[in-house]
């Protein structure tokens, strides 16, 4: 019988369930998406980009019932949940604009010199979000991804299963097969992402958690991008108003 990850409500009540993945998979998965990579390079520029304005339109259409969703499953309220969506999919053309034109060949003349450069993707890149934000942190790290011409497979809070299920959804038969693959589990499936021949490792969390992604990752000269938390203590001293400080 299939492991399952319950989602569960705040208040500890079940919202849903999701497949978990076994660690075993994982060589299945890579395997899968190394091909999605290279479909995804085959596509070029333009090709990633027609893909990805499908995609965002979905996103944009759709954001409402993403911060539902998102609002139910980690407690954040529905305004702020919908503040949240807004923030990453209202202006989603505008974005993508800014994205590929940053991807572009880019020619430098120098005198009787010309030079061309240009960004290649590196290849699987491993996306590690948290629970806070279950809408905005999976998209500013798979969304650029797939716009260079990286294979994902993404791996979110085991937190907010749905969230990430809905956010999936909304790339449903556009992209190669193996382009993005979502998986389930808790922190020994991350710590196995991690440890597995992927090319770039993009994670938001704990210091505790960043410092050994990067212990890791430097046995293999693996590219790494970490946004860190643990900088932003707050102290309620005794005779603080209890009610003011919670708000």
């Amino acid at each position: 019988m299939e492991s399952q990850l319950i989602s569960r409500r705040p208040d500890g009540s079940e919202l849903g369930a999701v497949r978990k993945t076994s660690i075993d998979e994982l060589p299945g998965i890579l395997a899968r998406a190394r091909k999605g990579e290279e479909a995804l390079r085959q596509l070029g520029l333009e090709g990633r980009e027609r893909i990805l304005r499908e995609a965002g339109a979905r996103l944009r259409a759709d954001l409402e019932a993403i911060a539902a969703i998102a609002s139910e499953e980690m407690g954040k309220p529905l305004r702020e949940s919908l503040g949240e969506a807004r923030h990453a999919f209202a202006h989603i053309d505008r974005d993508i604009t800014e994205i590929f034109d940053a991807l572009r060949d880019e020619v430098l003349v120098e005198g009787k010199y010309r030079s061309t450069i240009v960004r290649d993707p590196f290849g699987v890149a491993a996306c590690i979000t948290p629970w806070n934000f279950p809408t905005l942190m999976p998209h500013q790290q798979i969304f650029p991804a797939l716009a260079a011409g990286n294979a994902v497979i993404f791996k979110p809070s085991e937190e907010v299963p749905l969230t990430a299920e809905a956010y999936i959804e909304r790339f449903r038969g556009l992209l190669p097969d193996g382009a993005l693959t979502l998986i389930h589990g808790e922190g020994d499936l991350g710590e196995a992402l991690v440890k597995s021949d992927v090319d770039l490792i993009v994670f938001t969390g704990s210091r505790q958690v960043g410092k050994s992604i990067l212990q890791e990752a430097a046995k293999s000269f693996k590219r790494v991008i970490l946004e860190l938390g643990g900088k932003d203590p707050l102290i309620v001293l005794e005779d603080a108003d209890l009610d003011a400080a919670a708000a």
